[in-house]
């Protein structure tokens, strides 16, 4: 595990961690067998730093993502957020924490609500994290996330199904903002959208991070997505990570034979890191 620049705020350290989930009884009274989804992973995140994590479909990235948010309960290991071990706290200091570490999801159509216009979606996580956020401060808060990420504050007003896909994500990163996080844990975040559609976004998170100073755990299997937006690199198989370290590093001379066969199946993830040209809408 790769420790943090002197003097850098360490937002999020994994020791550890291990993860079961319970399978079907083969037999009437045998006992439950378990998968294990993580296998003694260890990371940490600095502020204003991007760590993507990488692997093939049921390496445990998105059970990793959860357990960071404390949405799954480790069998082992430790979680550290903002200094604090969120498994150890009760839940009213938990839920106090959760304000500093937000999530966005892989799809921008399943995970807003249709019903509700987008004023509510944005603000959910503040009505439910933060007390004594009176009307006018959080109308406020609203316009300032909206047009953080290139929308409107009007756009308040309107419901899910008017906007593209493009939009509806950048609406899922708006409401991951409202409670001026320090972390935010992307799972997929652009792997649903049209490629042009994700330069945009992409960019969109490199901006945030530039300007607000945020850390990211991003969780991500493309790798030429994580070579665009991370510093650092780790590559998990099986529940485990087999190899981390600064992406040009990894990329240019990986190390572990499981690193070695994902870059082979990518015909090309290009060279020095650089934004798409891409269009403002």
């Amino acid at each position: 595990m790769t420790g943090n620049p002197k003097g850098v705020e360490t937002l999020l350290r994994v020791e550890g961690l291990v993860l079961d989930y319970p399978l079907p009884r083969q037999r009437l009274l045998a006992p439950a067998p378990r998968h294990r989804a993580l296998d003694g992973v260890s990371l940490q995140v600095a502020r204003g730093e991007s760590l993507a994590v990488v692997g093939e479909s049921g390496s445990g990235k998105s059970s990793l993502a959860r357990a960071v948010l404390a949405l799954e309960h480790p069998a082992a290991g430790r979680v550290e957020l903002m200094g604090q071990d969120v498994f150890s706290l009760s839940p009213k200091a938990l839920r106090s924490l959760r304000r500093h570490a937000q999530m966005v999801f892989q799809d921008p159509y399943g995970s807003l609500d249709p019903r509700r216009k987008v004023g509510w979606i944005v603000a959910e996580p503040l009505d439910a994290l933060e007390s004594g956020v009176d009307a006018a401060a959080r109308r406020a808060r609203i316009a300032e996330v909206l047009e953080s990420v290139g929308l409107k504050a009007r756009d308040a007003e309107k419901f899910p199904h008017e906007f593209s896909g493009g939009q509806r994500q950048r609406i899922a990163i708006a409401r991951a903002l409202i409670t001026h996080p320090a972390l935010i844990v992307a799972d997929e975040p652009v792997s649903a959208l049209d490629v042009s559609v994700q330069a945009q976004v992409l960019n969109l998170f490199m901006d945030l991070r530039e300007r607000l100073g945020l850390g990211y755990l991003f969780i991500s299997h493309d790798l030429a997505v994580v070579r665009h937006v991370a510093d650092r690199v780790a590559v998990m198989r099986l529940g485990e990570i087999v190899e981390e370290g600064p992406v040009e590093q990894v990329f240019g001379e990986p190390r572990h034979p499981y690193t070695q066969k994902l870059l082979a199946a990518v015909p090309r993830i290009g060279h020095p890191r650089h934004r798409p040209e891409t269009s403002t809408s």
